[in-house]
């Protein structure tokens, strides 16, 4: 029911440092009356829990420090607003504003058919920049009148940042919706709100709504729900962010893990932005972005690669090169010529999702100082049947040549990245 982060990354600050920056954010609290918005600030500022309703009249501040990881420390100045509508302070309290959790009881029906009103008010003088956070409080109670399903269909269809549960009974999910509230504000100033605008997205209340970024969804699928956010690419934002952050380090060791112990810190950072893709996707787009570790970003690639539901090369078209590969051995077929006309006809049956993915890693890999590591290390789990026996008997058979391993003929892989530019990225037509 919440953001999942480090442990530590979040938490009460001590005085700055010169190593940190300072940074001052505005968060509002919204409401209707009864919601429990003075409950979450005293639970928040003072760790006082109480599920007394005293109806608040005028704007109550309470302020909170805390620090985010060794960047900075970050003073969070937290508004209450008066829930009555009789006391409408919308002008002066939301154009201010960095961000916004708009609150509503969800033990109340009235409270959940009030939200697209209050969400309408709130815009109307919001920063377009500025997250919004849904947070369904009072969860302790039951029943609930609106289940996680349909928080999320409002959340998805709103573009909100986030959902999250809260009690003011014992505070619980109070400092998920913090921490996750001042990422979102952070990112929006990190991004700027240019960049923002154009991505149209937010934290994914259903695990999908960063499309590409969620790890195991089809290609078609991820595509379709970025740009239902308002992105619209070719290939998923994460695996566009890992090959232009690699682009960027142009580091030849990208691709190589020395040893056990090398293995396992990369693996445990690469899980925890598997996390960060699946919960907050400018919480990856930051880590990504601040990473120099190339190695992180190269296994963050493969992962990628590795947990789509079909691989890109099908196995029935890896299984023909292959065959073709072997079979043209011997005769006129190791001219570049002859290889592009055969990396094209490989290419020519895979779907376009599939197929702008794979060209858009084989084109990054051409210009990479780490080729040869790279597509080594992508080659078996781009092609599908790579471990068949049918592949491994032809690829046997064509490195038992000396002219065809000399000349990578039997691997796809690498034959789409030299000939990347020769090769046609086309579908065929069916008629």
């Amino acid at each position: 029911m919440g953001s999942i982060l480090p442990q530590a990354c979040f938490k009460n600050a001590p005085e700055p440092t010169t190593s940190r920056t300072t940074e001052e954010y505005r968060l509002v609290l919204a409401g209707g009356a009864g919601v429990g918005k003075s409950s979450m600030l005293k639970s928040i500022c003072l760790n006082q829990h109480s599920c007394e309703y005293e109806p608040t009249l005028h704007v109550q501040v309470g302020v909170k420090t805390v620090e985010i990881n060794d960047e900075a420390v970050v003073t969070i100045h937290l508004w209450d607003t008066p829930g009555a509508p009789q006391v409408d302070l919308s002008n002066m309290i939301y154009d201010k504003a960095d961000g916004v959790v708009m609150m509503f009881d969800i033990s109340d029906k009235d409270s959940w058919l009030e939200l697209p009103n209050m969400l309408d008010n709130i815009r109307a003088h919001l920063p377009t920049s500025a997250p919004i956070l849904l947070c369904a409080n009072k969860a302790d109670q039951e029943p609930h009148v609106a289940d996680m399903a349909a928080l999320r269909r409002f959340a998805r269809s709103e573009f909100l940042c986030g959902i999250v549960y809260t009690s003011p009974l014992d505070g619980a999910g109070t400092r998920t919706a913090l921490k996750h509230l001042v990422r979102e504000t952070r990112a929006s100033k990190d991004t700027g709100n240019h960049l923002r605008t154009k991505l149209a997205v937010g934290w994914s209340p259903t695990g999908t709504i960063c499309g590409g970024c969620l790890f195991g969804d089809p290609l078609p699928q991820a595509l379709e729900l970025e740009a239902s956010r308002g992105l619209q690419a070719q290939i998923p934002l994460v695996i566009d962010l890992a090959i232009q952050a690699l682009t960027n380090l142009a580091d030849p060791r990208a691709f190589e893990l020395a040893d056990q112990s090398d293995r396992r810190r990369i693996v445990n950072y690469v899980e925890f932005l598997m996390v960060l893709s699946q919960q907050d996707i400018h919480g990856i787009i930051l880590e990504i972005n601040k990473c120099t570790d190339a190695k992180v970003i190269g296994q963050l690639l493969i992962m990628y690669a590795r947990r789509l539901p079909s691989p890109l090369i099908p196995q029935s078209v890896y299984t023909a090169y292959m065959t073709g590969a072997r079979d043209t051995n011997h005769k006129d077929g190791q001219s570049s010529v002859h290889q592009t006309l055969r990396a094209t006809a490989a290419v020519a049956s895979i779907q376009d999702p599939q197929k702008q993915l794979l060209k858009a890693i084989c084109q990054f890999l051409h210009g990479f100082s780490g080729r040869d590591a790279g597509i080594q290390a992508l080659e078996s789990v781009l092609c599908g049947g790579f471990d068949d026996d049918r592949n491994k008997e032809l690829r046997s058979e064509l490195l038992a040549d000396e002219d065809s391993r000399t000349d990578h003929n039997g691997n796809l892989v690498y034959m789409l990245t030299m000939f990347h530019e020769n090769v046609l990225w086309l579908s065929l037509i069916h008629i």
